[in-house]
């Protein structure tokens, strides 16, 4: 029977993770997921040329994606703070031949070191991790050329659901969303999107959401490798004991996991502004 095991490494995931096999093992599940939707979104506004910008690439997935879409008239920059993310980021660049893309260790609070001239910046489960979204944000709008869109994909975790209901995943999303109180972040950052862009004065705005309905078990994995993860950081702020996670992650596998339950992923919007030509910020 498959089951985990409490991570003998500290993961810090929110703020100021340390990345590791078994989260290497976690972000390409996520990326499993998402990564679909991501495309979708990516291909509607990217075109051939474009130079692009994405900051937190965590280990490459979106600037294999990217890659394709500029072409080799376009450019990618890729930028983490975390350098063994940026490490796993460059084998991703390398095994794929992206000749057009690089990535470097750069909190994308300093993005305009990379430069001003970017096409098209994007993130994915960034803003949801920072205590000051709109710092951020603001900090990307200034390395857009004008003209150039700054487009977002955050999290609605309270749209998260199991059908049936399982006592053991509503757990699971509680202390996820209790954890995001107490360090300040917001799980639920998508919907605010709209409004941080228009705060930002981005023009033709538009957004959508969506929510992928998960049934296979690889993919539904995916809660008490989460749930794992973060384990040391629960601890940390007395949010559940050792005793009770162990529990908690064998009724996710068992109960979740291996059984037929419905889970419906936390919903993602996906957000577009464009800088207007001549800005005032």
């Amino acid at each position: 029977m498959p089951h985990t095991t409490l991570p003998k490494k500290k993961y810090r995931y929110m703020l100021e993770h340390e990345a590791g096999e078994n989260e290497a093992t976690r972000l390409a599940l996520q990326n499993k997921i998402f990564g679909p939707n991501t495309a979708d979104f990516l291909a509607k506004n990217i075109t051939t040329g474009m130079k692009v910008l994405v900051a937190g690439c965590g280990t490459g997935e979106e600037l294999v994606i990217i890659s394709h879409l500029v072409g080799p008239e376009g450019a990618v920059i890729g930028i983490d703070s975390n350098p063994q993310q940026i490490e796993q980021a460059n084998f991703t660049i390398q095994q794929h031949k992206l000749k057009n893309t690089s990535a470097t260790v750069k909190d994308l609070h300093k993005a305009k070191d990379i430069g001003t001239d970017f096409n098209f910046i994007f993130t994915r489960f960034v803003l949801v991790h920072l205590q000051n979204p709109m710092l951020a944000l603001e900090s990307l709008y200034r390395s857009l050329a004008p003209t150039g869109k700054l487009a977002c994909e955050e999290s609605y975790f309270s749209a998260a659901y199991c059908q049936p209901p399982l006592k053991c995943f509503t757990q699971h999303m509680f202390l996820l969303i209790t954890l995001s109180k107490k360090l300040g972040i917001n799980f639920d950052i998508g919907p605010e999107l709209k409004l941080l862009f228009t705060k930002l004065k981005l023009e033709d705005i538009s957004s959508y959401a969506t929510q992928v309905v998960m049934t296979d078990p690889e993919d539904k994995q995916i809660a008490p490798l989460s749930a794992e993860a973060l384990a040391e950081t629960y601890y940390a702020h007395k949010l559940i004991t050792e005793e009770e996670m162990k529990k908690l992650l064998t009724q996710l596998w068992e109960e979740m996991v291996l059984k037929p339950h419905e889970v419906g992923q936390v919903a993602m919007h996906h957000t577009i502004g464009t800088k207007p030509l001549h800005p005032k910020l």
